[in-house]
């Protein structure tokens, strides 16, 4: 303790000794990797750099996101298998676990998406909706279908190397006779029409008969996509001739709806729809299955050729699992390039399928 002023233990000054005659204080030099602090009027804050932890985070939360992502894909699985096997309660089970788990997943991902479609799919197949919620509307349907189609490369690649295969079977031909298994919007059409009005020596005659479902009362859609084409067709001066075919099912159409003409050359198009004639489930001993039955038609009708667009999945297995599988790959597959793609071009992956 200070008292008076003064420190109460000082040790006396040496008379003899003179502070002048001290050697000078050596120079301290500061190293370039050591901070020094200097007094108030020349302090520089030392400044720490902390580690940037977004990477890490971000890393971090792709392989939790991954790890729940492999879970619900086991817990579908489950659910299916569960399904095929007419375990009902187990199959709820399972369902009830996956949508918990789904709720750890963002829907933005791929597997995310993906999982939702599938879940939803099971949660109906498991609990039918009563009563049964109305189709999508006609428009919004073809809405969805064009923003498909302008969206990647998919069915205009395969649109275009189907018809190239048409032109090159047909070659030389006065009387074609297209039979489209699927017409859809006629959106692969129109290049074939005017390809063929190109055609050296003249057009032929050509005669187009899509299959499609049945229209709503008081519509036809199917005829609605030919007047579309008659028009287009007309423009360009090539004959043409339009017959819609409306089914359910492809495989309930027969030879004599389509009404081939003796000394026509014709040529059968499938574009994504044999991979939908699915075989029995359980298959019965006397059954056919709808793709034998299909393939049987287009034998009868003699083609020139038969061009086929398909998926690269194995979608006709008789066994609910093995179908269920298939299609989950297939699908978190091709929504991968679909997301990838979309980010190349910079955008966001707004429309669902």
């Amino acid at each position: 303790m200070a008292m008076g002023g003064a420190f109460p233990f000082q040790w006396p000054a040496d008379p003899g000794l003179d502070a002048a005659a001290l050697p000078p204080l050596p120079t301290v030099v500061p190293d370039a990797g050591v901070a020094y602090y200097a007094g108030a009027a020349g302090m520089h804050a030392a400044q720490l750099e902390l580690p940037d932890l977004s990477a890490a985070l971000a890393a971090m939360r792709r392989e939790e996101e991954e790890a729940a992502g492999i879970r619900l894909v086991h817990l579908l699985m489950s659910c299916a298998g569960a399904v095929e096997a007419g375990d009902h309660a187990g199959a709820a089970a399972h369902l009830a676990d996956a949508n918990a788990a789904l709720a750890t997943v963002s829907p933005a991902s791929g597997i995310g998406r993906v999982a939702t479609h599938f879940t939803a799919a099971l949660s109906r197949r498991l609990f039918p909706p009563t009563p049964s919620p109305p189709p999508l509307p006609a428009a919004a349907d073809a809405d969805l279908y064009h923003h498909f189609y302008e969206a990647g490369p998919y069915l205009k690649f395969a649109h275009f190397t189907a018809n190239q295969a048409i032109l090159e079977a047909v070659q030389g031909c006065r009387h074609v006779h297209i039979i489209d298994f699927n017409l859809m919007q006629g959106l692969q059409w129109p290049a074939l029409i005017q390809a063929l009005a190109l055609r050296p020596g003249g057009p032929p005659f050509l005669r187009l008969t899509g299959i499609g479902p049945p229209s709503p009362p008081g519509r036809d859609d199917l005829r609605d996509v030919g007047v579309r084409l008659a028009d287009l067709a007309r423009s360009v001066r090539v004959h043409f001739s339009f017959r819609g075919v409306a089914a359910n099912r492809l495989d309930e159409v027969r030879p004599w709806m389509l009404q081939v003409s003796q000394g026509e050359a014709v040529a059968v198009n499938s574009v994504l729809q044999l991979h939908r004639l699915v075989a029995a489930d359980p298959p019965a001993a006397d059954a056919r299955a709808p793709i034998d039955a299909v393939l049987e038609c287009v034998a009868s009708l003699r083609p020139r050729v038969f061009t086929v667009v398909e998926q690269e999945a194995d979608h006709n297995k008789p066994g609910f699992l093995d179908r269920f599988t298939e299609a989950l790959f297939y699908y978190s597959a091709r929504q991968r390039g679909e997301q990838y793609q979309l980010q190349q071009l910079g955008l966001e992956a707004t429309v669902n399928w």
